[in-house]
């Protein structure tokens, strides 16, 4: 049930299907066809299931294992591969398609091939989701599988929420639509049986907090899974604000409209409000808007609305003078494709006090001025790529580049700004690895996390960098988020699993547990076993 560790993929991933049916021996692994270039012979037919994770320990799976069986429900040492249609549309859902035999199937496997990590259905898994059948001519829509952690372990389900893919293939991929157009969604053997509550559980847990913001109010909205964000009340205490999708949300951001006060984006152009008073996200009509990632959502009724989204390498920023059935122009066009020399080409992108700002692993920063149409163009210093970049809640930019060539971490070097980007200021760390930018607080302390070869530990200085001395304890596992009120907190990455929320009084020197996806009674009853 553990996603495997990926120092041990190369084995793991030639013994999958081995594993998979030990008892039947090594079997044999065969694509199944894409029907837009192979259709379907007469004792086939083509089937269709979309997966959900709601883990940071991959991204969308893109390989679903299937594997064929006997009469008996033995394994008949066949397993066929569904490859991931319309990828780079979303982060953690994929859409597969794929022809197969007709004949019974249960599912195997999972894998993510960005990662190198790949999930190995156990028996309790494969009897929760259940076994379905590939009848000749008859397209199978079998819907949404949920992956979700459970402490550092990984259990799949069925979802009662998407039970139908059609939806989603006419807006994201029409020309596998026409086949399952008028279709009813079937194809399991049984109903989702009463103890396969996955999406329940993980709709409880959702995993992420992203381009945390705060609202007019003093509460605190962050993006996370499985449709959700999760709100924290003035007091501390953090609840799951759904919507009626499953799809992860990337962005949020306050507004001041009569229908909304915070809208929201994410993946495969999930655009949604939540009205005043209202305790669920609702969608909104994304209009002339091309199929994407979307990353990022602001504007006003005034100068327009603005969308960052990415699709496949590129990100595109759209304008629009209304948001609902938006209008949206092209006004910039990014590429994020890797480089042979460089490696990975990042894109960030965040408010600003009179605009947005979006910086690129090139160097090149570009802000918007909403009011005038205005662009100005600041580059990072020397030229050089950046590694990371964080805006602060004062103004001011922090930064880490590189010389190039992929390098960083020990030759890497940190640069604050506070006239985004115009000027910068070089800051000496005491990390000889440097891994996160220089954070500075409305007071003016110079906060940097960071301890690859030592204690993990963030330092601050209070003389601009001349001087640091240990603040706290913290992993690299976290990341440091500060808003503009003042309020320090800490957002566990969900690497293994475990994902929680902190926050600090004393700008990082004692951390308190405000969120949590560690669940007591599993850990417990694992223990017992």
């Amino acid at each position: 049930m553990n996603l495997i560790d990926p120092a041990r993929r190369a084995l793991r991933h030639a013994l999958l299907a081995c594993a998979l049916v030990a008892a039947a021996g090594c079997t044999t692994i065969s694509t199944a066809p894409d029907p837009l270039k192979t259709p379907p012979k007469a004792n086939e037919s083509v089937a269709v299931v979309s997966i959900t994770g709601n883990t940071a320990q991959v991204t969308a799976m893109d390989v679903a294992s299937v594997t064929r069986l006997n009469a008996d429900g033995s394994s008949s040492g066949s397993i066929f591969n569904l490859t991931q249609v319309a990828p780079g549309l979303a982060r953690d859902t994929s859409l597969f398609v794929g022809v197969l035999p007709a004949g019974a199937y249960e599912f195997s496997g999972l894998s993510n091939r960005a990662t190198n990590q790949s999930l190995r259905m156990t028996p309790t898994m494969r009897q929760r989701i259940g076994r379905f059948t590939i009848v000749p001519g008859t397209p199978t829509d079998l819907g949404r599988l949920i992956m979700t952690p459970v402490n550092t372990n990984v259990v799949v389900g069925r979802s009662a929420t998407i039970t139908s893919n059609l939806p989603m293939m006419q807006r994201f991929a029409p020309e596998q639509a026409q086949r399952f157009a008028g279709t009813t969604p079937g194809g399991w053997d049984g109903m989702r049986t009463s103890n396969d509550l996955v999406e329940e559980y993980a709709r409880l847990r959702p995993v992420g907090a992203d381009n945390m913001v705060e609202l007019s109010d003093g509460r605190v909205v962050a993006a996370s899974r499985l449709g959700s964000l999760l709100i924290r009340s003035t007091e501390g205490h953090w609840r799951v604000l759904p919507s009626t999708g499953l799809e992860s949300l990337l962005h949020a951001t306050p507004v001041d409209r009569p229908d909304a006060s915070l809208v929201a984006a994410g993946e495969f152009s999930t655009l949604l409000r939540l009205p005043p008073g209202g305790d669920r996200l609702v969608p909104i009509d994304t209009g002339d808007l091309p199929p994407g990632n979307l990353l990022f959502v602001d504007g006003n009724d005034r100068t327009g609305w603005y969308i960052a989204e990415q699709s496949g390498t590129e990100v595109t920023l759209f304008k629009s003078p209304r948001l609902v059935a938006g209008t949206w122009t092209p006004v910039r066009k990014e590429s994020v494709a890797n480089s042979f020399w460089s490696g990975a080409n990042s894109f960030w992108i965040w408010r600003a006090p009179q605009g947005l700002t979006y910086a690129l692993s090139t160097g090149q920063i570009q802000s918007l001025d909403y009011a005038s149409g205005i662009w100005r163009t600041t580059t990072a210093p020397n030229n050089s790529r950046i590694v990371t970049i964080e805006y602060h809640p004062g103004g001011s930019l922090g930064i880490v580049t590189s010389p190039g060539g992929g390098f960083a971490g020990v030759f890497a070097s940190l640069y604050l700004s506070k006239d985004m980007g115009a000027n910068w200021r070089e800051i000496k760390s005491d990390f000889n690895v440097k891994v996160a930018p220089p954070y500075e607080t409305l007071g003016g302390t110079l906060l940097n996390p960071g301890g690859v070869f030592t204690d993990q530990v963030l330092k601050a200085s209070d003389d601009g960098g001349k001087t640091w001395k240990k603040r706290g304890d913290f992993p690299l596992a976290w990341h440091l988020v500060q808003l503009p009120s003042g309020k320090t907190f800490a957002v566990d990455r969900g690497q293994l699993g475990l994902f929680s929320i902190r926050s600090s009084t004393d700008e990082g020197a004692n951390w308190k547990t405000e969120y949590s996806n560690f669940d007591a009674k599993a850990y417990e009853s694992s223990q017992k076993k």
